[in-house]
């Protein structure tokens, strides 16, 4: 990746199987930020090639620091040091992060994508997961297998209990980005989720481009949420209770 800022033009599909249906396409805008080659001290001046984006403060594009890691630190610096130690990685030459940025200061991300490079390889990924009731965990993979399975260990959806396990793919090169997860309970699979993103090229005109054609608003992602949910509530799918915030906030894949 030659820029440390790229945008990506992409959508999001969910596909809830079993005796009651139901699915849903979100076309959305992405970013993939460089995070272990931008400092605090330039990022004003590398931003500003974007009159669109702000890092950190108010524009029709931001990118906010404090939405990821540990939701404390606004600096990049604390954020790549707070990811290192999470992920346990040695060597790597770059850490990209994958996420929505907010739009007129609005936005979720249900999940970002850090991708740790090396040799021009991914390595390891850790996949940032948040639910709309605020909490946030870790999915951390040990190896190069772009295959992994997680326990589920953070509630999600009210649709669904506190248990199962993922299987998640991932997929990053110069031009694209690509995500398949499956939701799994006791062998069936019960969501399929997939991301399919590529790159927009540099310049003003595309991105003003990609903004009008995948309907950009402020709040998109949360707003589509909760109109799912209330879709799926009218289908008469059980809501499950919310348990209490589990303590442990991150999660190694399993031994293959």
């Amino acid at each position: 990746m030659k820029n440390l800022i790229n945008f990506y033009d992409g959508k999001i599909i969910h596909q809830r199987l079993g005796k009651k249906k139901h699915k849903f396409t979100n076309l959305h805008l992405f970013l993939l930020i460089n995070i272990s080659k931008i400092r605090s001290f330039d990022m004003q001046s590398i931003f500003s090639r974007f009159s669109l984006l702000s890092i950190n403060k108010f524009n029709i594009l931001s990118w906010h620091i404090k939405d990821h890691g540990n939701r404390k630190d606004k600096k990049i610096e604390n954020l790549k040091e707070y990811i290192i130690k999470l992920s346990k990685v040695k060597k790597f030459d770059d850490i990209y992060l994958l996420c929505f940025p907010r739009i007129l200061n609005f936005g979720f991300n249900p999940i970002s994508i850090y991708f740790f490079s090396y040799n021009n390889q991914i390595t390891h990924t850790i996949y940032e997961v948040k639910n709309t009731f605020g909490d946030i965990h870790h999915y951390i993979t040990k190896n190069k297998v772009s295959k992994s399975r997680f326990h589920k260990r953070m509630f999600v959806s009210p649709f669904f209990k506190n248990d199962g396990d993922y299987e998640i793919w991932s997929r990053l090169t110069n031009k694209s980005v690509f995500l398949k997860i499956n939701y799994i309970i006791k062998d069936n699979i019960k969501l399929k989720a997939f991301l399919n993103a590529t790159i927009i090229k540099d310049n003003k005109l595309s991105l003003f481009s990609a903004l009008i054609k995948n309907l950009m608003f402020p709040g998109k992602v949360w707003i589509n949420i909760h109109y799912q949910a209330l879709k799926l509530f009218l289908k008469k799918i059980k809501i499950e209770k919310k348990p209490l915030e589990n303590k442990i906030k991150n999660t190694f894949a399993e031994k293959s």
